[in-house]
C-alpha cells in the first residue's frame, strides 16, 4: 500500500474488514456494489493462514474419538470465542463465522471475575479487557491452586 508499518495499523484499527459500498446510478437504476477496502486486500494471506490453521485445529479437535471437552451428543465445537487484542479487528467476528460456519463473537474476560451481566470495569473498556483475557485467565487458574478444597 506504500504506507509505514504505524500508519498501516492506525488504518487497521480504523477500517479493519469493512466492506467499501460504492452505488452508481445508470439512468433511473441504481446500483450498489460491494467491493472489500484496501484493508481487506492488505489482510488477505494473514487471513487465508489464519483460517487454514483453525481449520487444522478444528479437524484434530473433532477427530478425535475420545475427549475431556467434547460435549456428549458429539457435535463437537458449537462456538468460537475470540480474545485477545487482536479480537477487536472491525468485521473479523463475521468473517470467522462465514469462512468457518461455526457462530464466532467476542469472549467475555470478565465472565468470571465480575457479576452478571458487566462486561466492563469503569476504568478499562470492553475492547481493551480483551487484551488481558489470558492474564485473567491465568490469575484466576493461580487463584484456585491456592484455595484450599
Amino acid at each position: 500500500m506504500g504506507i509505514d508499518l504505524a500508519e498501516a495499523e492506525k488504518l487497521k484499527i480504523k477500517y479493519g474488514l469493512e466492506e467499501k459500498i460504492q452505488i452508481k446510478i445508470k439512468g433511473e437504476k441504481i446500483e450498489k456494489e460491494k467491493e472489500k477496502g484496501k484493508i481487506f486486500e492488505a489482510l488477505v494471506p494473514a487471513l487465508v493462514d489464519l483460517i487454514q490453521q483453525i481449520k487444522r485445529y478444528l479437524d484434530y479437535y473433532q477427530t478425535h474419538a475420545f475427549h475431556e471437552h467434547l460435549p456428549p451428543n458429539g457435535k463437537g465445537v458449537s462456538k468460537i470465542l475470540l480474545c485477545g487484542g487482536g479480537a477487536n479487528l472491525k468485521g473479523l467476528t463475521d468473517f470467522l463465522s462465514l469462512q468457518l460456519k461455526i457462530p464466532t463473537e467476542l469472549g467475555n474476560p470478565w465472565i468470571n471475575i465480575l457479576p452478571e451481566p458487566q462486561k466492563e470495569v469503569r476504568e478499562l473498556p470492553f475492547e481493551e479487557s480483551l487484551k488481558y483475557t489470558t492474564a485473567l485467565g491465568l490469575a484466576l487458574r493461580g487463584i484456585k491452586e491456592k484455595l484450599p478444597l
